[in-house]
């Protein structure tokens, strides 16, 4: 196997492009990159499937003396010691065998640990782990192992699926018999693995070739081959970052052409149309009945005693109350959902406290802008009609009817009359100046929910030049696996 380059790269990748939530493809990854390295060990599972765990014991049991320099029945009796110590390990716990110098023992509450001097283990640097369980979930890698091998007995245990795993897996069956070993073969056509350890543990004492016969050989010839256990790992991390990369394109392409009125993030189209015409709606039954209620609470006659009220009190329950509220709510989760749409692992575009804001900004823009000028034009208007008008007419009717002979009727028609002329010039004036208010309110607010309309529409377009860009990494990603499964596995 020639120095990783591209691979190495390739899957250093994976775990950075590529969303943690993805079934443990980081793990797989991960795994993928740490075995590069040829010291690295091959972990290979051993799961009873349809079987008990007595079948698997007696695989590994079978495994350990491959390839031993001595001939097993040649071997003196303390030399099986370290064989007869792993043979005796209890069947309660998981086990893990690896190759080393000379015999440990290393017992947890979950797993039973050894070293054993296995020539086949240090030669091609194994360590197998024998579970008294099958998988319980899809991405159970029990302990990062690169293969999972289930050990069944029966023939019929071929015709059911093996459970779904990210993992590698290959069956392995483990019949009663050489002869039953030969009638197997012809029936599994290289679906399955055949091997005998009952014939393995008959032949071992008193026959040299007694893995060849029991075939446990075939078994050891895949279990040795680091090259090809790296490479099916490869292409399961491969697979899944195509399928996801395939997957994540489709989404996109379905999102922007197909309508689905029951999803508001895929369907955006549907879904910017829907809120323009809930929000112009709004606009029109909500804002519409508040500008009424606002005209009606200062009206020109009341506007003596409201003055100082205007901004603070009435707008606030009645403007700046109806200001689309409904919609703004609806934009924000609208446009929020898109912004944190996830295709791809793409993160969000925006921080939470940018998102559909414009509502917001147009109400707070009458709010600074348009009311203060409003409350400002009211006190003005009756500042100056009274100073200018009906304070300067009064005090003439007064004075004429003090010094000048004017009649009482002369002197009250006068003041009645700047009272009058007065109160005709709030009204025309304070009319026009409401009538100016509510209609540049209404203007504001309808722009807004027009740019609310654009906001959604940019935020789907964001997101999707956002993904389609992470998923091109990711591609290359998944071009850089191939390239270095061609080339370097």
């Amino acid at each position: 196997m020639p120095p990783p380059g591209d691979l190495r790269a390739a899957l250093a990748a994976v775990s950075t492009r590529f969303p943690a939530s993805l079934t443990g493809l980081h793990a797989r990854a991960a795994l993928a990159l740490a075995t590069l390295d040829p010291f690295h060990p091959i972990r290979i599972a051993l799961l009873p499937f349809e079987a008990d765990r007595r079948d698997t014991k007696r695989i590994m049991d079978s495994l350990i003396l491959l390839e031993a320099p001595v001939p097993y029945r040649k071997l003196a009796a303390n030399e099986r010691e370290w064989h007869r110590v792993v043979c005796n390990r209890g069947l309660g716990k998981d086990s893990r065998v690896h190759g080393g110098p000379y015999l440990e023992e290393t017992i947890t509450n979950y797993m039973q640990t050894f070293t054993a001097p296995s020539t086949f283990l240090i030669k091609h640097n194994i360590t197998l782990v024998e579970s008294m369980r099958q998988p319980r979930t899809v991405d159970d890698l029990y302990e990062t192992c690169h293969f999972h091998l289930f050990v069944s007995t029966a023939l019929s245990s071929l015709a059911l699926p093996l459970p779904e795993t990210i993992v590698p897996a290959l069956r392995v069956l483990d019949v009663d018999s050489v002869d039953a070993v030969q009638a197997a073969n012809s029936a599994v056509q290289d679906s399955a693995v055949v091997i005998s350890t009952k014939a393995a543990e008959a032949l071992l004492p008193v026959e040299d070739a007694w893995a060849e016969k029991s075939k446990i050989t075939d078994l050891a010839a895949v279990l040795s081959d680091r090259a090809m256990i790296m490479r099916r790992l490869v292409v399961s991390i491969l697979e899944t970052c195509e399928e996801y990369v395939c997957s994540s394109r489709a989404y996109i392409q379905s999102a922007t052409t197909i309508i689905d009125p029951k999803d508001d993030k895929r369907d955006v189209a549907a879904a910017r149309k829907a809120w323009a015409k809930e929000a112009h709606t709004e606009l029109r039954d909500v804002l519409g009945t508040s500008l009424l209620s606002f005209e009606r609470r200062v009206a020109w006659w009341k506007l003596y005693w409201v003055t100082d009220d205007i901004e603070q009190v009435v707008a606030r329950e009645t403007v700046l109350a109806g200001f689309l509220p409904r919609a703004e709510r609806r934009l924000v989760y609208l446009v929020g959902q898109l912004n944190g749409l996830s295709a791809g692992g793409a993160k969000p575009l925006l921080p939470a406290e940018e998102v559909g804001t414009c509502i917001g900004r147009t109400r707070n823009s009458v709010r600074d802008e348009l009311l203060p000028a409003l409350h400002a034009t009211a006190q003005r208007l009756i500042t100056t009609t009274f100073i200018q008008m009906q304070l300067p007419l009064a005090a003439v009717a007064a004075a004429g009817w003090q010094w000048l002979d004017f009649t009482t009727y002369s002197a009250g028609g006068l003041a009645l009359f700047g009272a009058v002329w007065g109160f005709r010039r709030v009204q025309r004036k304070w009319d026009a100046a409401v009538a100016e208010f509510v209609r540049e309110t209404t203007e504001r607010a309808a722009a807004a929910a027009a740019e609310g309309e654009s906001e959604i529409f940019r935020a789907w377009e964001a997101r999707v030049a956002e993904m389609r860009a992470t998923l091109d990494a990711q591609a290359a990603v998944g071009a850089g696996l191939r390239k270095g499964l061609e080339e370097e596995l």
